[in-house]
């Protein structure tokens, strides 16, 4: 048993490797978002200033300082941030957090295919998701590590669903369930809200399964639905102000022209083939990356919706209506990469957020590595091993050569942490969580410039400063507008010589008025209420969920010792 674990672990660590190994090699590759390092850096620094959760940090944003993990999908950058924050070099923490994303998604697939359809159909799981095409895409073109570590987490949301139906794991599957969609939430806003949507809707199907085939409808119905309470109920504080708080930034802008979901569908064709690339999407079937789903991966599926039709009466029930939600699931994730959708996605609240249709092509993935799965289950036993030799000579050949960088660049490793390079490169990449009319640098040095700038007016000495404050003296030669180089947010407080004044906001800027002489100015980041409640709302739905779950394990140990 240990050498059989032992072989798996080896099988499943050289999957991993082959589909990272550009990331384990010195230097770095270019990317659509190109900013990661700089997320980290500053997360680092946001968590060793005390700030947790870390809503907004210093540096991004032109130097304005904004509330990027208030919407942005912080789970990643608080791995890479931690690993910064102890002094790990930013790029090798960002390294870390993207190898961690892949990792996890693999172990995911392995764990979800064998309790499906064994340990053949686990690896076989496994293979075809860590190399669907569209992960390369993910993690090579587009930088996007919130969606791979969003998929990753959809896919311990189904582990968790599986132990429903079995009484004895059905605390451990609500559990596991929770924090796999706590965890899809906190990677990505986006994917976590379509992830959101498809459980609502596979919620209405369980209800259906339980009933054909089950007949638990109160247990099962209800288990599902705690999932879904306790993941939302866990993830809380960053949704709940995200929604609240983004009328006070420029996110609508997201959503313009150039990521209009109108323009970005996906032909048919492309679904089966289309070049590969590492431009942009384009309206058109002509874009500068591709959006295959794999030829393997399609003829797989077809093959396993076969052998589902013509199997029908040979298995049982239970696993008849599954593969039916999951291929129902798969087409309905393609289908909602194409523009015969249209009309879903002008009806359906706040769809337009998804910007782009072909991001569905995450969740196809994951289905279409579960129908690799079930082909190796349907097959005799003795057949296993020829057919996953066979299947990973095939992704070997066809595959692995996607998983690498457009090319890759040395650069000094201390250059990826400059402020300079933060606070213009980097902000650049992602500046829609700023004020609509804020000023932007032309410049870096425009960029560079301090919260308070001294002149001919005003000396100022800084008495202390941080991502969420800041202390000075100010010396006025007269009254004066003071005008603090900071993107207003609700939670920025703001006090001269002791008292709390209000400030007059100007272009997004918060403006105070000094007196002539000296003054002692404050400003401070708080919390404000939504936070404050999203905040205790998460943490009573992390001890309610940690009390359930212990309850039932102490419980089990117990009877286990009587």
């Amino acid at each position: 048993m240990v050498m059989k674990k032992t072989i798996i672990g080896l099988i499943l660590i050289i999957f991993c490797f082959f589909s990272i190994s550009p990331v384990l090699q010195d230097g770095f590759f270019p990317m659509h978002d190109d900013a990661q390092v700089a997320r980290v850096v500053v997360m680092g620094k946001a968590l060793l200033s005390g700030e947790f959760p870390v809503r907004i940090v210093r540096d991004l944003g032109y130097g304005y300082g904004y509330p990027i993990f208030n919407f942005y999908g912080p789970l990643p950058y608080y791995v890479g941030g931690m690993f910064s924050a102890i002094g790990v070099p930013g790029l090798t923490a960002t390294k870390i957090m993207m190898i961690c994303g892949m990792v996890l998604g693999t172990l995911a697939a392995y764990i979800l295919g064998r309790r499906l359809f064994g340990v053949a159909g686990g690896m076989t799981s496994a293979l075809f998701f860590t190399f669907f095409p569209y992960r390369a895409v993910q993690l090579y073109v587009r930088g996007a590590v919130g969606e791979l570590w969003a998929t990753s987490c959809f896919l311990i949301i189904l582990v968790g669903l599986l132990c429903l139906g079995d009484e004895k794991r059905r605390v451990r599957g609500i559990f596991i369930g929770a924090l796999g969609l706590a965890g899809t939430i906190l990677s990505h806003t986006v994917l976590g809200y379509a992830g959101v949507g498809i459980l609502s809707v596979g919620l209405v199907c369980f209800l259906l399964y339980a009933m054909c085939v089950k007949r638990q409808i109160p247990q099962t119905f209800f288990s599902f639905c705690m999932v879904i309470v306790f993941g939302l109920a866990i993830s809380a504080f960053f949704w709940l102000p995200a929604f609240f708080e983004m009328r006070y930034t420029n996110v609508s802008s997201v959503i313009g022209s150039t990521a209009d979901f109108h323009n970005h569908f996906v032909c048919l064709s492309q679904l089966w083939d289309s070049p590969w690339g590492f431009g942009g999407s384009a309206p058109g079937c002509i874009d500068g990356m591709s959006f295959k789903l794999g030829k393997i991966h399609i003829l797989i599926f077809t093959l396993s919706l076969l052998l589902w039709i013509f199997s029908f009466k040979k298995k049982s029930k239970e696993m008849q209506a599954l593969m039916a939600l999951v291929f129902i699931g798969c087409f309905a994730s393609v289908f909602f990469t194409i523009g015969l959708s249209q009309y879903l996605w002008e009806h359906i609240p706040y769809f337009s957020f998804i910007q782009y249709p072909w991001r569905f092509l995450s969740f196809a993935g994951i289905f279409l590595s579960i129908t690799a799965g079930f082909v190796v289950y349907r097959m005799p036993n003795a057949w296993h091993s020829w057919i996953i030799f066979i299947f990973i000579a095939l992704v070997g050949l066809f595959y692995i050569p996607l998983f690498q960088p457009q090319y890759t660049y040395w650069r000094n490793v201390s250059d990826f942490e400059q402020k300079e390079d933060i606070r213009y490169r980097a902000s650049l990449v992602s500046d829609e969580y700023l004020p609509p009319d804020i000023p932007k640098p032309q410049n870096e040095n425009e960029a560079m410039a301090g919260r308070i700038s001294q002149n001919d007016t005003v000396s100022v000495k800084t008495l202390w400063e941080n991502e969420t404050g800041g202390e000075y003296e100010i010396d006025a030669k007269k009254t004066y507008d003071l005008r603090i180089r900071l993107a207003y947010f609700p939670g920025w407080t703001f006090s001269v010589n002791g008292k709390k004044v209000t400030p007059a906001i100007e272009r997004g800027m918060p403006i105070i008025v000094l007196s002539e002489g000296a003054s002692k100015v404050r400003m401070e980041f708080q919390n404000t209420f939504i936070r404050i409640l999203a905040n205790w709302i998460s943490f009573a739905g992390c001890i309610m969920l940690l009390y359930v779950y212990g309850k039932e394990t102490f419980g089990y140990y117990r009877r286990a010792r009587i």
